[in-house]
């Protein structure tokens, strides 16, 4: 079960996949990861986590926090900012406050 998709992050193509821990071995210890020097971002399937080992009381919250944080790390680097990239308080705080801002910008139809 992989869905690999290309997507576009500032005039750069990446891709993105949504995959397995057994079919992405560095997904055994996080919920994804974002590669960097090769364009990559890889998110763990919500139906693939064990509640017996993960301490997370709902997934498909977790799953779309991910995907944010993620595409976050993404769009940092290739705006020339690696550090905040590498600032993992910053980027847990935009992932968490993305869909904040996004209702507060669409009430005032600032898009």
């Amino acid at each position: 079960m992989q869905k690999e998709r290309k997507i576009n992050i500032l005039g750069q193509e990446y891709d993105f996949i949504i995959t397995t821990a057994k079919e992405d071995q560095k997904l055994t210890d996080f919920s994804g990861y974002h590669d960097g020097t090769i364009n990559k971002i890889v998110i763990r399937a919500a139906d693939d986590y064990n509640p017996h080992q993960n301490a997370i009381a709902d997934y498909d919250v977790d799953f779309k926090r991910t995907i944010r944080h993620e595409l976050i790390h993404a769009f940092f680097e290739q705006s020339g900012l690696p550090g905040y990239s590498e600032n993992e308080q910053l980027v847990d705080w935009f992932a968490t406050q993305m869909p904040k801002i996004l209702e507060v910008v669409n009430e005032v139809e600032g898009l």
